[in-house]
Parts: structure tokens; sequence; C-alpha cells
């Protein structure tokens, strides 16, 4: 088994970071001008005896052009630049970055069809993980569903929202995916949830299932399905990524990881998301969302420990 390493995003990445915890109990997150060079020099040296090959997939940027050259020292990468067209042009101009990462992960999935890198994971270029983790989750994919995505986490409180920080597949499957979504309308301009429903629709090839989980009125039924779409064609990786991640160069705050925790895979990727005893105990779970804002935190904690004591069992 041959795997893939996808680097995608842009050489500069000005944005937010993750949020932080600030002093007064404020919940905020701060601008960052990040330049991704050195990170990208990480992610590739702490890969290079993990996977066969590493693409940059990447937008042409002139002032990176003596980085660029100085990766050719590394074997097993290889570069791809993607120059901006009219329409990502345009897009870029109404602050629509969607498409954008959804290019480079298509070009990048398919150079590594073309390298014979049969499973892939894709990560972004302002990011850092565990990247040895990473590789174990593309081994263990292999025994997945073939169309199936592996994703950061599942969301209790929206199942139709997919986090889009890293991604495991098939290389042939995620190239396309991302062809079928760059070739159709968009469902919402919830970018997350027009992920979920556009790469369902090309997982399963089920026009029946991704409308009833778009068009659905009744939240009950919206996640009853939701949770069909949850037990073939996605799952959630490992949560211990998340107790280290860099996100343009920020730790994410260590208090914020232990309240969301419970959002993640249960008992870490050994959960069979086909097995009866995944959707039951998601459909326990789910009953969460009837919770008040203010006692979230306490009373998710007390589900996640009662979730792992009955996993345990």
């Amino acid at each position: 088994m041959r795997k893939g390493l996808i680097i995608q995003g842009p050489l500069f990445s000005p944005g937010y970071g993750p949020y932080e915890f600030q002093l007064g109990g404020k919940f905020d997150k701060s601008w960052i001008d990040f330049d991704c060079k050195q990170n990208i020099i990480s992610i590739i040296e702490a890969a290079d005896n993990l996977f066969d090959q590493i693409v940059l997939a990447t937008w042409h940027n002139e002032g990176y052009s003596e980085f660029i050259k100085s990766l050719e020292k590394y074997k097993n990468v290889t570069v791809v630049s993607l120059q901006e067209s009219e329409f990502f042009s345009m897009l870029n101009k109404d602050g629509i970055h969607k498409y954008h990462q959804i290019e480079t992960l298509r070009a990048g999935a398919a150079k590594l069809v073309e390298l014979e890198c049969e499973f892939v994971a894709k990560i972004r270029t302002d990011h850092f993980l565990n990247i040895n983790l990473m590789a174990k989750q593309v081994t263990m994919h292999q025994r997945r569903n073939p169309r199936s995505l592996g994703v950061p986490n599942i969301n209790l409180f929206e199942l139709d929202r997919l986090t889009d920080f890293y991604f495991v597949g098939r290389s042939d499957v995620i190239q396309s995916m991302c062809e079928s979504y760059l070739n159709q309308p968009e469902y919402c301009k919830d970018t997350h949830k027009d992920y979920y429903l556009s790469f369902l629709l090309s997982l399963s090839n089920d026009q029946y299932l991704v409308n009833k989980i778009h068009n659905s009125e009744n939240k009950f039924i919206r996640d009853f399905f939701c949770i069909k779409a949850w037990s073939s064609y996605f799952y959630p990786l490992n949560p211990n990524f998340f107790k280290y991640f860099l996100w343009r160069g920020r730790r994410i705050n260590h208090n914020l990881n232990a309240w969301i925790r419970w959002f993640f895979s249960f008992h870490q990727s050994r959960t069979n998301s086909h097995n009866l005893k995944f959707v039951l105990n998601l459909i326990l779970i789910l009953s969460a969302r009837t919770i008040k804002k203010p006692t979230i935190k306490f009373s998710s904690a007390l589900l996640f420990r009662f979730y792992r004591w009955r996993a345990s069992k």
C-alpha cells in the first residue's frame, strides 16, 4: 500500500487562529498574518519516512519562488502550483475561499493518483499536527468502506456539517469528490454544510439521502438520515490530534480542547461506525442538544464519560 500526503493551501495565510480564552473570561480569536514556509518544512520533515509521496498543492506566489525551488532537495516531494483563473479571482473578491481549498485538494489528489498512491491524507499549509498519527490513520483507512472519508469530528449539535481541517481517504475517491464539487451548484452558503451535502452525494451516489438531509424541516427526520450517512460514508478520526494541534502557529487552548473533546470520535478511531452499537450510542448522546448553553460544558463532560464507560463494557 502506497501512502500519500497532500499539504494543501496558500503559502501566505492571513486569517484568524484558534479560539482563545482571554483574560476576563472573554472567548475570542486573534488575526494572524502567517507565513507558511517553516510550517511546510516542518510537515515535510516529519512526514519524510512515513509517506511514500508528499504533494504540496498551492497557488502560485511570485514571492515564494526561491522557497519552492528549495524543496527540490526532498526527493519524495512534488509541488503543484496553480494559477488563479478568472473564476477563482472573482470568488476571492467576494470572500469565497471554499472553492480554492477544493481545487488545491483536487490537484493534489490527482497528482497522487498519477504517482500510484492509493491512500491519502490531506492537511493544510497553515496547520501542524501529529504526522505519525496521521500516517497510522491512513493505514487504518484501508479497512473502511472504500467510498468513505475520515474527517476530524462529529459535531453532535449539527450532524450535517463537516470540519475541513484534514481528511483521510482513497486518492481517486477524493479526486472524484472534488471534481464533483467544483462542477455542481452549491447547496448552501454555509461552507461546512455545503461540503457535507456535496461530498455525501459524491461518495454515496444517493440523491434521495442527500435530499432528505437538505430539505427536511423536521430535525428528527434530518438527524435520522444524517446518522445513516455517518454510519456509512463519514467517520471521525482520532481525537488525540487535538492534544497538539497548531493553527497559524497557535496551539488550540487546552481548556477549549477539554470542552470540545466529546464531539470527536467517542472512544477514538477504534469505533466501528458500521456497528449497531455506534448508532444506538450516537442517538443516546444526541439528546444533549436540548441542553441550554450555560450547562453544556458540565453536561457534555458527564455524557462523554458515560459513553466511555459504556464503550469499555
